[in-house]
């Protein structure tokens, strides 16, 4: 039988364990040679401005200069996305920071 002074000790020391052991992951987890960019970079999904359609990312391009993201994930699911002229012509469109505000 597990009386309630039992339970608690035993608890307590589970719980520290478990503290100390996340406190050394976590610092073992700092990115090393990563460049401090003095805050947080904030990226979008082409999925919340295509959609679901094979819209070749084009109103991804049209809007995320509008918003203001300059980081963006490719949802690459279709076949002609995953080509190497696929992938060639998301690189080419990529430098599009000349377009913000236009």
């Amino acid at each position: 039988m597990l009386h309630r002074r039992t339970f608690l000790k035993t608890a307590a020391l589970g719980g520290g364990a478990l503290s100390a052991a996340f406190q050394n992951y976590t610092s073992a987890a700092v990115p090393k040679n990563v460049p401090d960019i003095g805050g947080i970079q904030l990226a979008i999904a082409t999925i919340c401005m295509d959609g679901f359609g094979d819209e070749n990312f084009e109103p991804s391009f049209r809007m995320a200069p509008k918003i203001g993201f300059k980081n963006i994930e490719f949802n690459c699911w279709y076949p002609r996305t995953l080509t190497l002229e696929g992938i060639r012509s998301i690189g080419s469109r990529c430098s599009w920071e000349s377009k913000v505000g236009q």
